[in-house]
């Protein structure tokens, strides 16, 4: 009897790789398209800040870093600076735009910018004081803060509106730790911000039974 030979056949496949097709010029010419108008979009909604140099930080009250949304019209109104004068203190313009996460610079701010035109007066007869000013902001209320010159205490004796004309006129009384005070500093304090304007004022007093 003849053996029996079982033959077995092997197949392999070979697969090849795939390759995705290059590009051609019109595929090449969409995708530099998307790019350029993608640049276009980040130039306009996070541009950069490009300061001129480097705030001095003994200059600095503080340091503000920047939220969605902040604008340098708004923070230098918060903090009671100009525009201007924010924008110079970090090297800006103050048409720059600023990113989320800047870190602005808030200096040490003068106190005449305010409100340039402002002007203070105040007399003062026998227990009160006659208050009156020009040049102020309308429709705006400050405190009227009374203290006997180079003394250490301040005292809030009123607050006023001013007029559609930026002017306005008060009588305040006299604080009795006052009366005898020879020389008073009357203060005008807005009641948003630091700002603050004073005039002296001589004081006579009078007794009370002449």
């Amino acid at each position: 009897m003849g053996e029996t030979s079982a033959v077995y056949v092997m197949e392999v496949t070979m697969f090849e790789p795939i390759h995705s097709p290059r590009p051609g010029k019109r595929g090449i010419f969409r995708i530099v398209q998307v790019f350029f108008i993608l640049s276009l979009l980040c130039a306009l909604f996070t541009r950069p800040v490009h300061a001129s140099a480097a705030p001095d930080p003994t200059k600095c009250m503080r340091f503000y870093v920047v939220s969605r949304g902040d604008r340098l019209s708004q923070l230098s109104s918060r903090y009671g600076l100009s525009p201007q004068a924010l924008a110079e203190a970090n090297g800006l313009s103050t048409s720059t735009p600023l990113p989320h996460g800047y870190v602005l610079c808030i200096p040490y701010k003068p106190l005449d910018w305010y409100y340039p035109q402002a002007a203070l007066y105040a007399s003062a007869s026998f227990n009160r004081i006659t208050v009156w000013g020009t040049g102020f902001p309308k429709e705006h209320r400050f405190n009227i803060r009374i203290k006997a010159y180079l003394g250490s205490k301040t005292k809030k004796v009123g607050n006023v509106l001013i007029n559609e004309d930026g002017e306005f006129e008060a009588f305040p009384r006299i604080p009795k730790e006052f009366e005898k005070a020879r020389t008073l500093e009357v203060c005008l304090k807005d009641n948003n911000n630091s700002y603050r304007i004073c005039t002296r004022v001589s004081h006579f007093p009078v007794s009370r039974s002449d």
